[in-house]
């Protein structure tokens, strides 16, 4: 057996966590659970992008440590598959993947992310990038927490829904195609659910398989299924359409809704104002890509979701003007909303589009008229408006004029170390 097995995993870890200085991953590398992944090379991730190249220093002593593209997946199987079965004492192994082999070292992860940036050409050159060998390694995380998936349309999330830790509590897995090529029956994701009674995060861009199986007019089976633990649905246009016919019981936590479509294509305001006649009373917060059609996208959202209090607006061009603002107004304003969120980067161009900045100066309490917060939700958003002081300035003290907190992408207020400048409300 090679020497460096021989040693506690505890003490591997202690000893990556002093000479990397080894952020808490679930802290620093953050991701906002809306279905947009956070730029580490930028700025505050710079720590934990220092850290990973220090660890690859440290794997460069080892040539069980060292390896390439072609065998990283592998190598990393045959470590976890190669360390003793039982926990570590402070992390005890727990539930079904831990009494089906979960390992030492695969106890410590708690977070665990895997993007295929080559795509299709990976998983057919690499086929432990397939479907199959992403379960066999999550299967051995018996306390995964976070797992977030990006990979090529063939390769299916059903192996790894079936082995993943009970104690997951967020759930991304995306692919490179507009059309996925595998769809997800409706029994297995429920199958899913049950099996993971501490979901807060679901987000999955496969189609349900009984949205096409279905003949017109008849429901999806349901057999009285309800799971208060989910929080936050990234939804596919076709989850909607399924979703909208089954009762609102089945999701009586349901706080927060991504629907990322513009609303003017293929009817996809229509089948939103249906999943919200059902789905919308409990929700708190929303986020929408309303492109030019703010007016009618509110317009149903304030009748389908009488608890809101946070609306999130993605506008990655200058859609929004103060004319369009005044034409919303007066046809709708909602109190009850007292933070707005904007993203305002096309991450389609890789741009801003000429004036982004101006849509943070516009009127938007005559449309919310209580309020109390306005932040932006992205990271490169935020470090723009920071390289454009002037700008920052003046766009701060017009929400402090109307007693509105603007934040930034962590919550804070941008007082660009002038603690005076913009007060907390």
């Amino acid at each position: 057996m090679p020497a460096y097995l021989d040693t506690p995993s505890e003490l591997w870890h202690k000893i990556f966590e002093i000479a990397t200085e080894e952020p808490d991953p679930l802290v620093c590398f953050v991701q906002d659970y809306h279905g947009t992944r956070r730029d580490v090379t930028r700025p505050p991730y710079q720590r934990y992008k220092e850290s990973s190249a220090i660890k690859l220093a440290l794997c460069g002593v080892s040539r069980h440590w060292n390896a390439g593209k072609r065998r990283r997946l592998a190598l990393l199987l045959r470590t976890i598959n190669s360390s003793p079965s039982s926990g570590p004492p402070n992390i005890p192994s727990q539930g079904p993947a831990a009494d089906t082999g979960g390992s030492r070292l695969g106890a410590f992860v708690r977070r665990l992310d895997l993007t295929f940036l080559d795509g299709i050409e990976d998983s057919q050159h690499y086929p432990e990038l397939a479907g199959t060998g992403v379960a066999q390694l999550v299967s051995k995380l018996p306390n995964l927490e976070v797992l977030s998936v990006q990979t090529s349309p063939d390769v299916s999330p059903l192996d790894t829904l079936q082995v993943s830790s009970p104690h997951l509590k967020h759930f991304h897995w995306r692919r490179d195609s507009v059309d996925p090529d595998v769809r997800v029956p409706l029994s297995a994701l429920l199958e899913f659910f049950d099996s993971h009674p501490t979901l807060e995060t679901f987000h999955m861009v496969y189609n349900l398989e009984e949205a096409n199986t279905l003949q017109p007019g008849e429901p999806p089976r349901w057999e009285g299924q309800s799971y208060p633990s989910l929080r936050h649905w990234v939804l596919r246009q076709n989850h909607v359409d399924v979703l909208a016919h089954f009762p609102s019981t089945l999701f009586p936590g349901l706080e927060a809704l991504t629907f990322p479509y513009y609303p003017q294509i293929n009817k996809h305001l229509p089948r939103l104002t249906s999943f919200l006649a059902v789905h919308g009373s409990r929700l708190t917060t929303i986020r929408l890509a309303p492109h030019k059609f703010l007016r009618a996208l509110l317009i149903e959202v304030a009748r389908g979701c009488p608890r809101l209090r946070e609306v999130h607006l993605v506008y990655t061009r200058r859609w929004i003007t103060s004319s369009r603002i005044a034409e919303v107004s007066l046809a709708i304003t909602m109190p009850r909303i007292t933070t707005l969120g904007l993203t305002l980067f096309n991450h389609y161009h890789g741009t801003h589009s000429n004036g982004w900045e101006r849509t943070l100066k516009l009127r938007w309490k005559d449309i919310f008229p209580n309020l109390r917060t306005v932040k932006l939700l992205e990271e490169i958003d935020v470090d723009r408006l920071k390289d454009m002081p002037e700008e920052l300035d003046e766009i701060a003290k017009y929400w402090i004029d109307h007693g509105v907190a603007f934040k930034d992408h962590l919550g804070l207020p941008f007082n660009r170390d002038l603690d005076s400048f913009v007060v907390e409300l």
